[in-house]
C-alpha cells in the first residue's frame, strides 16, 4: 500500500485535481474556524461558568440537531444534483430545484423553530430556567442553520467548496468573538446562557446575509437566465433519505449532551460539551477532504469511472486517518490542560474526552464511505445505517448516563461511532465496489 502523504502532496501541488486547490483552501479555512471556535468556547466557558455554558450548549445542540433536518435533505441532495445537472447543462431543472429547495427549507425551519420555542421548558429537563430561555431563543437558529446548509450545498455542487464555508466558518465566529469580547469588557450584571445564545443568533444572521451575496455572485449566468422547471414533489421524495440521514447523524453526535443535561443538569453538560468539541477536532481534516471529493465522486459515478473513485477515496481515507491519529495523540497528552483552559471544573471531563476522541478516530476509519454511498444513490441505506447507530447510541445513553454520567455518555457515543464505521465500510464495498478503508490494497471490486 502506498503511503498517503506523497500522493496527497502530489494532488495538492497539481491544483487541478479533485483534492487540489479547493481541498487546501477548505482545509485552511476549517483550521482557522477551529481556532476561532475554540477561542470563543474558552471565553464563553470562562464568562458563563459550567452551568451557564451548559445552558448555552444545550440550546446550541438542539438548534444544530433540528436545523440540519430542517433543510429537508436538500443540503445533501444539492451537492449531488447541482454537480450532475451542471455537468449536463440542464439549467431549467437546476433552477427549479434551487427555487423549490429555498422555499421549502425556510418554511420547514420556521415551523420547527416555533415548536422548539413552545417545547423549551420540557426540553430543558432538570436544568435551570436559564436553559429553557436559552433553548427558546436558540430556536431562531433553526431556520438559519437550515438555509445555510442549503446554500453551502449549492456552492459545493458548483465546485466552490471553500467559498461555501466562508460565511459560517470565518465571518460568524469573528462576529461572535467581537461581541463576546465587548460583553466581557462591559458586563455589569451576571451573565447567562441566554445572552450567549442571543449573540450566536446575531452572528448567524450576519453569516446568512454574506452567504446570499456570495451565492448570487457564484451562480452561472446561464442558470439565472433559464426558466425554472418545477418538479417539487419529485425533489422532496429524492431529498427524504438525505433528511433522515442527517437527522440520524445529528442525533448520533448530540444526544449525549442532551441526555446528560436532562438527567444531571446543565452543570454536568457544560464540561462534557467542551470535551466533545475538543474531541471532534480529529475528524476535521477528513471532513475537509470529503467536502471537496463529494461532488467529484457523484460525477465519476455518473461516468462509471470506479478506478478514479477509488483513487480519490484512498487518498482521502489515508490522509484523513493519519491526521486524526496525530491530533488524537496530542489530545491524549494535553487533554487535561486543554479542558482547564475552559475554566474551573471542566477538567473533570478528561476521561470523557479520551473516550470521545477514541470514538471519533474510529469514525474516521470509514474514510469516504458515507459520501460514496450518498453520492452513488444509496442514500436510503446510509440513512438506515446512521439511524441504527443513533438508536444504539440512545439506548446506550439511557443505560449508561444515569449511573456513570459524562463517562457513560462518552462511552456510549464512542461505541456507536465505531459500530457505524464498520457497517459503512462493509456496505460501501458491497454496493459501490470501492474500498473506502485506509488499509489494504487499493482497488475496485470486479
Amino acid at each position: 500500500m502506498s503511503t498517503p502523504v506523497p500522493s496527497l502532496l502530489q494532488q495538492l501541488r497539481g491544483g487541478t485535481t479533485p483534492l487540489g486547490r479547493e481541498a487546501l483552501a477548505t482545509l485552511a479555512l476549517r483550521v482557522g474556524w477551529v481556532g476561532l471556535e475554540f477561542l470563543c468556547s474558552l471565553l464563553l466557558a470562562r464568562w458563563l461558568g459550567a452551568a451557564g455554558y451548559g445552558a448555552y450548549g444545550m440550546a446550541i445542540a438542539i438548534a444544530t440537531m433540528l436545523g440540519g433536518p430542517a433543510a429537508l435533505g436538500f443540503d445533501r441532495l444539492l451537492i449531488r444534483e447541482v454537480a450532475v445537472l451542471g455537468a449536463r447543462a440542464d439549467w431549467p431543472a437546476l433552477r427549479g430545484l434551487l427555487r423549490a429547495s429555498s422555499v421549502l427549507v425556510l418554511a420547514a425551519g420556521s415551523v420547527v423553530a416555533l415548536l422548539v420555542a413552545l417545547a423549551a421548558p420540557w426540553l430543558a429537563g432538570v436544568a435551570a430556567d436559564d436553559a429553557a430561555r436559552a433553548i427558546a431563543l436558540g430556536a431562531l437558529l433553526v431556520p438559519l442553520v437550515g438555509f445555510a446548509r442549503q446554500r453551502q450545498a449549492t456552492l459545493q455542487g458548483l465546485g466552490r467548496v471553500a467559498l461555501a464555508q466562508l460565511p459560517e466558518q470565518l465571518l460568524q465566529p469573528l462576529v461572535m468573538l467581537a461581541m463576546l469580547t465587548g460583553a466581557l469588557a462591559l458586563q455589569r450584571t451576571p451573565p447567562s446562557g441566554t445572552q450567549a445564545v442571543a449573540m450566536q443568533v446575531l452572528a448567524a444572521v450576519a453569516a446568512c446575509l454574506l452567504g446570499i451575496v456570495l451565492l448570487r455572485r457564484a451562480r452561472p449566468a446561464a442558470l439565472d437566465a433559464a426558466a425554472p422547471r418545477a418538479a417539487t414533489r419529485a425533489w422532496l421524495l429524492a431529498a427524504l433519505p438525505f433528511m433522515l440521514l442527517l437527522l440520524a447523524n445529528l442525533a448520533l453526535t448530540n444526544l449525549d449532551t442532551l441526555v446528560l443535561g436532562a438527567w444531571h443538569g446543565a452543570a454536568a453538560a457544560g464540561p462534557y460539551r467542551a470535551a466533545s468539541q475538543v474531541a471532534a477536532l480529529v475528524v476535521f481534516p477528513l471532513t475537509a477532504l470529503n467536502l471537496v471529493a463529494a461532488p467529484r465522486l457523484a460525477a465519476l459515478h455518473e461516468a462509471d469511472d470506479r478506478a478514479a473513485m477509488q483513487r480519490i477515496a484512498g487518498i482521502a481515507a489515508r490522509a484523513g486517518v493519519l491526521a486524526a491519529m496525530l491530533l488524537a495523540l496530542a489530545i491524549g497528552v494535553l487533554g487535561g490542560r486543554l479542558l482547564e483552559l475552559f475554566g474551573p471544573g471542566f477538567a473533570a471531563a478528561q476521561l470523557a474526552l479520551w473516550l470521545l476522541t477514541a470514538g471519533f478516530v474510529a469514525s474516521t476509519l470509514s474514510g469516504t464511505a458515507g459520501y460514496l454511498l450518498i453520492m452513488t444513490r444509496h442514500a436510503p441505506l446510509a440513512a438506515a445505517l446512521f439511524g441504527a447507530a443513533a438508536l444504539l447510541n440512545l439506548l446506550l445513553q439511557l443505560l449508561l448516563v444515569p449511573r456513570w454520567g459524562a463517562t457513560g455518555a462518552a462511552l456510549g457515543t464512542a461505541l456507536a461511532l465505531a459500530a457505524l464505521a464498520a457497517a459503512m465500510l462493509q456496505a460501501t464495498w458491497r454496493l459501490v465496489g470501492v474500498r473506502a478503508a485506509p488499509w489494504g490494497e487499493a482497488g475496485t471490486r470486479p
